[in-house]
């Protein structure tokens, strides 16, 4: 069936003097048009060499070969630059490997070879820092149930990084700041409910309140910062409820305070199970790079990244 475009498509067909972006939705023809605009710039003299056409997917760019074949059947497209963009990649690296520095043997990997290496690799990663017994690796692990789920969410966070572009998987390290922060907090936080103990009148210490009070006086001094999660949910918990005006203000207070401490003691533990993910990272990283490089392999990401 013969295509008649309409105006708009027509005039993105034959401009070809200047850039063109179009959009348009789906099932509105554009498959069409970039058909028709091929077309047109070969019947403009440009040869199938000096036009690249991009596609998503292999499907997408075996269909508009076909569509270009059945419009030109007198050509051959064999060799035309019709393809994805990591096909395209594949084709320009296997060129010009010594611009791109890589072995000129290189074999591009399946996905799945490419997921199952890089799986494995993690999983060797994971499995020698448990071993090594750091802190900071096994408090990660123990937010796992299995080692296996552990590697899973490695290899998720590692795919997701490096298809934005990223290897960097360093961290600024927090960890001083935040601890000098909350060990602050906790001072002002303990000062601060000692002097509004001491200051209860006999008629401020109802029945209804009597035991929350006693509570609070009766709470040791935590150890140390890293250890004062205890503490703080003990205060919020005999903080809780209402209190008469006269302490409602110092309570509210008090309780503020225990809260900044309670986050902050949090950001203490996400910043060391940050810098255990982040080593992890980089390792699975420079481990995964180093076996495709044994063997002259290469993934989409090393596709793109070569290229930069």
């Amino acid at each position: 069936m013969d295509f008649t475009p309409t105006p708009k498509q027509a005039e993105a067909i034959q401009t070809i003097d200047r850039d063109v972006a179009l959009t348009a939705g789906a099932g509105s023809g554009k498959t069409k048009v970039l058909v028709e605009r091929y077309v047109h710039l070969l019947e403009k003299g440009f040869g199938l060499h000096q036009i690249l056409a991009i596609t998503f997917t292999r499907k997408a760019a075996q269909e508009m070969k076909d569509r270009v074949r059945q419009a030109r059947p007198d050509l051959d497209l064999t060799d035309a630059p019709i393809s994805t963009v990591h096909s395209f990649c594949q084709h320009v690296l296997a060129a010009n490997p010594q611009h791109a520095n890589i072995d000129p043997r290189f074999r591009m990997a399946e996905e799945w070879e490419s997921r199952t290496i890089l799986r494995e690799v993690a999983a060797e990663v994971v499995d020698a820092a448990i071993d090594a017994g750091g802190p900071d690796i096994l408090e990660l692990s123990e937010d796992f149930r299995r080692t296996r789920d552990m590697v899973d969410a490695l290899v998720k966070v590692y795919e997701e990084m490096r298809s934005v572009g990223s290897s960097d998987f360093a961290v600024a390290d927090e960890t001083q700041t935040l601890q000098a922060n909350l060990a602050e907090l906790l001072v002002l936080l303990r000062s601060s409910l000692r002097d509004w103990l001491d200051s209860l009148r006999p008629d401020d210490i109802t029945k209804a309140k009597a035991a929350q009070i006693a509570a609070l006086q009766g709470l040791p001094t935590p150890p140390s910062a890293d250890d004062s999660a205890a503490y703080l949910e003990q205060v919020a918990e005999n903080l809780k409820g209402r209190w008469s005006n006269r302490l409602a203000d110092e309570v509210y207070r008090l309780r503020e305070l225990a809260d900044a401490a309670k986050q902050t003691l949090l950001d203490c533990q996400g910043q060391r199970r940050l810098r255990a993910v982040s080593r992890l990272l980089t390792d699975t990283h420079a481990n995964y790079c180093a076996e495709k490089k044994q063997r002259s392999l290469m993934d989409f990401d090393d596709l793109e990244t070569a290229l930069e």
